[in-house]
């Protein structure tokens, strides 16, 4: 199984990497690797909480303050990490979406099941 790493992200950017229209972030919280997939979340610093995001109306709604709810995220695999200069952490890191609708809900199984600390069975 790929490395899941689960990332916040500024309400402003959510709406355009949803829409496709943006495809890469600079980072600087862990070390990515082509291949692996993050689950981009929402937040909201103002109001110190992660946001859930309801398509049917185009609005986010308050969410949880210490735990974003992982199937409002964005699911995507890296494609391209590159450092910005050798003196920095920060990392270009370049992604496309993940559409497969059975590899998204496996995504999201391991992650939760990772954030909660019990273990999948492997096979």
């Amino acid at each position: 199984m790929e490395t899941i790493h689960l990332e916040s992200i500024a309400t402003n950017q959510y709406l355009p990497i949803l829409n496709l229209q943006r495809r890469a972030l600079v980072l600087s919280t862990a070390e990515y690797a082509v291949g692996d997939v993050m689950i981009l979340n929402p937040f909201n610093r103002e109001a110190n909480r992660y946001m859930n995001y309801d398509a049917l109306d185009n609005h986010f709604y308050p969410g949880n303050a210490n735990n974003p709810l992982l199937a409002h995220g964005i699911i995507v695999e890296i494609t391209d990490v590159e450092y910005l200069d050798s003196d920095s952490d920060q990392q270009l890191v370049s992604f496309k979406p993940v559409n497969h609708f059975l590899r998204k809900h496996v995504i999201l199984a391991e992650a939760e099941s990772r954030r909660n600390g019990h273990l999948l069975p492997q096979g």
